[in-house]
């Protein structure tokens, strides 16, 4: 009974942030185009805004990691309070031009900032012993995103843009509250020996250097992911589709990925954590060679619901890969590498993907994202090697 009153809670904690997170980080493009800022202009600000976060992340979990007073919940409170204050800033006094781009900017990154310290409340009690249904956990954050895209570009059209803040808003307060009832946390940086204290960047990439092997490979991994999904539309309209095809894609890919994690579970011992990440990037190779062949909007369905043996695999299995690998001292900036590595391979990609659609043509783009999804299976299959090695 335990166990699931603590996998539900930790499901919520899921649920929320992405809930958030689509909220106000997926819907920001729209937000600030109507609010009348050029297209151009907020595609570079988010862009700046994603990179800064994907460096910011690891300092903020080396905080976390090093901390002796304040638990990973209690930085969540944090940057969750600092959202809310943006937020209701923005509601309350109507702010415009380059103030209001600022606070919804940093409001952004607020957001991105939390991520990994959220997936890191789940990974808390992986670490101490909890059991803890961690498929489910991740399937819950990817049912909730994946509504709350389709009814909030309704609530939009109904109500317009503002509905975005009041959204976040509630998503805020529900978070907090639903920390308040987890099981007591202690801080890292307190309850651990000396010799276990955790380290600094520099030497955590020395100490867990496949670790790091590993986190290349995602980089690659989040490059062929985000590319493929930002210019989908693109894909879509070589094909002759259009917009209603992107959206079919997208359901598509998140049904595929939340079959696989309610099952995930009871399936992993099967293999090892980077067995399953291999195994998903062959999934990622198959989508590739579809989206390369794609000859109807129809096969970039098929593609989508490949996140059944691509995505679906890789997000719980990597979690359980940064336990197996990393001490529990420098659990936080574990995650927050993972996170890091897979949001600068995005921020390539999409950079180089659009130079190549505009400089050449969707195909180009398409034998790029093949190029990575490609490198970051080579790159895990040799962590796989080094892994069996270790154990001879």
């Amino acid at each position: 009974m335990k166990a699931h009153k603590l996998t539900l809670q930790c499901m919520l904690v899921q649920a929320l942030f992405w809930g958030l997170s689509g909220a106000v980080v997926s819907f920001a493009r729209i937000y600030l185009q109507r609010n009348h800022f050029d297209v151009a202009l907020v595609g570079t600000a988010l862009a700046v805004v994603k990179v800064a976060s994907s460096l910011i992340q690891p300092l903020l979990a080396d905080l976390a990691d090093r901390s002796k007073k304040l638990t990973v919940a209690d930085y969540c409170r944090i940057l969750i309070a600092l959202t809310l204050v943006l937020l209701v800033s923005n509601l309350l006094f109507g702010l415009g031009g380059w103030v209001l781009l600022s606070v919804f900017l940093a409001t952004v990154l607020m957001v991105q900032l939390l991520e990994p310290l959220s997936a890191s409340v789940s990974s808390y009690y992986l670490y101490t012993g909890e059991k803890l249904n961690y498929g489910m956990v991740r399937a819950a954050g990817a049912a909730c995103f994946g509504i709350l895209s389709v009814v909030m570009g309704f609530l939009v059209d109904a109500w317009g843009e503002t509905v975005i803040l009041w959204v976040s808003v509630a998503f805020c307060i529900l978070y907090v509250l639903n920390l308040h009832f987890l099981p007591q946390m202690k801080p890292f940086g307190a309850a651990l020996q000396e010799k276990q204290k955790s380290m600094g960047l520099l030497a955590f990439a020395k100490k867990y250097s496949r670790f790091m092997l590993a986190m290349v490979g995602v980089f690659f991994l989040g490059a062929f992911h985000v590319t493929t999904e930002t210019y989908m539309i693109d894909m879509a309209q070589l094909l002759g589709g259009g917009e209603s095809d992107v959206g079919v894609v997208l359901f598509c890919s998140c049904a595929g990925e939340i079959s696989i994690m309610l099952l995930f579970e009871k399936i992993r011992h099967k293999l090892k954590p980077m067995g399953w990440i291999c195994l998903g990037a062959v999934g990622y190779i198959l989508k590739g060679i579809l989206y390369l062949v794609a000859w109807e909007p129809w096969v970039l369905y098929v593609a989508g619901f490949l996140h059944i043996c691509s995505y679906g695999l890789f997000a719980p299995a990597i979690i359980y890969f940064a336990k197996d690998e990393v001490a529990q001292q420098d659990m936080v900036k574990g995650q927050a590498l993972i996170v890091s590595f897979k949001v600068l391979g995005g921020s390539a990609g999409i950079l180089v993907g659009g130079w190549l659609i505009s400089g050449w043509s969707v195909q180009t783009m398409l034998y790029m994202a093949m190029g990575f999804a490609i490198a970051c299976q080579v790159l895990f299959l040799v962590v796989l090697r080094s892994e069996k090695e270790s154990k001879v």
